[in-house]
């Protein structure tokens, strides 16, 4: 069953999508006009690319320690 809103209220609801649709298209203009460089990861690495770099080396390796603040 549809639920019964007021007028006012539909409009709020249209309004707070709209800010939130605005806020995320801001956000995302701004991290592109800022060129932050690719995020790159090691698991999207293509090793078929450079077959001269051993298979997985780093899948036996231990992990890298972590510092503690202070």
């Amino acid at each position: 069953m549809r639920e019964r809103r007021t007028h006012l209220g539909y409009l709020a609801d249209i309004l707070a999508a709209e800010v939130d649709d605005r806020l995320e298209r801001r956000h995302t203009r701004r991290v592109t006009e800022a060129k932050f460089p690719r995020i790159k990861r090691l698991a999207d690495f293509n090793l078929d690319v450079v077959p001269s770099i051993p298979p997985r080396p780093w899948a036996t390796s231990r992990p890298a320690p972590t510092s503690t603040p202070g």
